[in-house]
């Protein structure tokens, strides 16, 4: 059974932590009901070195949250590309 609370809480300590390492990143993120999982979208990172290094990290995360939550697992895409986010989706971006 997935444990939404917990699945949110490491998607926003990771969010977190990649915007800080990657300054000009922002994560979105939503539960959607009708897939019952969450949906993630990024933005783009232009600078080639900066986006080999982040889509290191995002493939290991992802690869994590499959193994812990094989069926639940978050859905991720770049610059809302598979999917649309709604207004109500909470941003992460470095704080200026």
């Amino acid at each position: 059974m997935m444990d939404e609370k917990e699945i949110e809480r490491r998607l926003k300590e990771w969010s977190n932590e990649m915007v800080n390492k990657f300054d000009s990143l922002t994560i979105r993120y939503e539960y959607s009901n009708s897939l019952c999982c969450y949906r993630v979208s990024y933005t783009t990172i232009h600078n080639k070195e900066q986006a080999t290094k982040f889509y290191k990290f995002l493939i290991e995360f992802e690869k994590k949250m499959e193994k812990d939550y094989p069926y639940d697992a978050p859905l991720f895409t770049d610059d809302n590309r598979l999917f649309k986010l709604s207004q109500k989706a909470i941003v992460i971006k470095r704080k200026s």
